[in-house]
């Protein structure tokens, strides 16, 4: 999957084709405001782009990505939201339920 600050412009340049692949490896749907990613075993992961750019990502898309692994793993909103700001140094907490990377 492309890595930390790549997926917004990827999902710019493929804003013009609304499903495809991308590097072999995972297909991809543009939705309103980003994209999906699903890999080859099913794992799905699910990205926003925020008005100034960033990528963005919410408690019910970390849910969907547990819930899509091999062996599903059902988390409670509350737990990832308790872990998610655990994580001050790798996650900002952006608005409510929504995070994103720490630069």
């Amino acid at each position: 999957m492309p890595g930390p600050g790549r997926c917004s412009a990827y999902c710019a340049t493929l804003a013009d084709t609304l499903a495809g692949r991308l590097l072999g490896t995972y297909s991809y749907t543009v939705h309103g405001t980003g994209c999906r990613f699903v890999s080859d075993n099913g794992t799905e992961a699910d990205l926003d782009v925020a008005t100034d750019g960033s990528e963005i990502f919410d408690l019910g898309g970390c849910g969907w990505c547990g819930l899509s692994l091999h062996e599903p793993l059902d988390v409670a909103d509350q737990d990832l939201r308790t872990a998610g700001r655990s994580l001050p140094p790798l996650l900002t907490d952006v608005r409510p339920g929504w995070f994103s990377l720490t630069n």
